[in-house]
């Protein structure tokens, strides 16, 4: 079952592959097959694409990407893996496109929709990990790698080859990025660092304009002395909400107006004697 608008979507398997797809308004007259079954085929949902929906195919071949059109209930082939690849654990909307991360091979995909807007962006080396699912900024995606011997790394891209770069590697970080708040033209993150003289981490405050010159540190979060760890930005009118949690356990709420003297604690949680 999958939202799609006003509408859901079922996806029902006959013989555990050949999968229908259908969709309902929520009354009877309204509930009707979309898309029959093709023969040893299993379609999976990956995330909603302009006015239709991104799936994940897999037959006796290999495993691909489709598009389900939605205004005209077809779908199309967009892309083939071999099988052992698996798709869409970050799988994420940023403007007219899709971006998902594959593993064996690993590599950064996107997609319009179509076969001929679907190409690899980059591939990525060994010792790695995709750190954040890719977040739309003003129809750009920003997104976080992890490399074992460089550290974490920001990188944005439009969609192209050539527009997909990286804006800065922090080579302290061992944590981070893993979310992003939206605040005027800016993205806010976090990122927790391990200080390489004293071993105590640091967790520290950044914005980025989606340039190299404009990936800058605000400063540092800490309650009591402790570093604390930032688990979610949520907007809100001209500020964004974001909780953290320091090494006691305690959970803190917070506001920022995107500035350091603008950023203040609302409330604390203290960490139970247990921890």
């Amino acid at each position: 079952l999958y939202p799609l608008g006003d509408e859901a979507l079922v996806f029902l398997d006959h013989s555990g592959t050949d999968t229908e797809i259908w969709r309902s308004d929520g009354t009877e007259a309204g509930t009707a097959l979309a898309l029959a079954a093709a023969h040893g085929v299993q379609r999976r949902p990956l995330a909603p694409l302009g006015n239709g929906l991104l799936l994940r195919t897999g037959d006796s071949e290999g495993l691909g990407l489709a598009f389900f059109d939605a205004g005209q209930n077809t779908s199309r082939d967009l892309h083939g893996f071999p099988w052992g690849t698996y798709l869409g654990e970050y799988v994420a909307v940023a403007g007219v496109s899709a971006y998902l991360a594959t593993h064996n091979p690993d590599e950064i995909w996107r997609t319009d929709g179509t076969a001929e807007g679907t190409l690899r962006l980059m591939s990525l080396p060994a010792e790695h990990a995709v750190e954040s699912s890719f977040f739309d900024w003003h129809g750009r995606a920003l997104f976080a790698i992890y490399f074992w011997q460089t550290g974490l790394q920001l990188w944005t891209s439009d969609g192209s080859v050539a527009g997909t770069l990286e804006l800065r590697n922090f080579p302290s970080a061992w944590y981070g990025l893993s979310d992003f708040g939206l605040i005027d033209s800016r993205a806010l993150f976090a990122l927790q660092t391990q200080d390489p003289d004293t071993g105590s981490y640091v967790s520290e405050l950044w914005e980025t304009d989606g340039t190299v010159t404009g990936t800058r540190l605000l400063g540092l979060l800490q309650r009591d002395g402790q570093a604390a760890y930032v688990d979610h930005f949520l907007t809100s009118g001209a500020g964004l909400f974001f909780e953290t949690r320091d090494e006691d356990s305690a959970a803190t709420l917070w506001w920022t107006s995107g500035t350091l003297d603008g950023t203040r604690v609302l409330w604390t949680n203290p960490a139970r004697p247990d921890g």
